[in-house]
């Protein structure tokens, strides 16, 4: 099962920036716990990812169903390691 993916459908990457909690956070995907070891090795008891969180200011954890809300919002996507594409 496929669970990395935004609300509009588009799968999410390392390195993309978005915004949750309806623009108030901006954030970027650094890892995803996405298999069982990971899960248990970050004690977390759902697949989700790492981000670094502008509000927090530091690494949060965030579900997979929350990234899937329509409160999230791709702000932009890394393409490589020096390009950044706005959307």
């Amino acid at each position: 099962m496929n669970v990395k993916k935004y609300y509009s459908g588009e799968e999410i990457k390392i390195g993309d920036h978005i915004t949750t909690d309806s623009g108030e956070d901006h954030n970027t995907i650094m890892k995803f716990i996405d298999n069982d070891k990971d899960r248990d090795d970050y004690g977390v008891d759902c697949f989700g990812a790492l981000m670094s969180s502008s509000q927090a200011g530091g690494i949060i954890f965030v579900p997979f169903d929350e990234i899937a809300s329509q409160g999230t919002k791709l702000i932009h996507r890394k393409i490589s390691s020096d390009k950044i594409i706005n959307l």
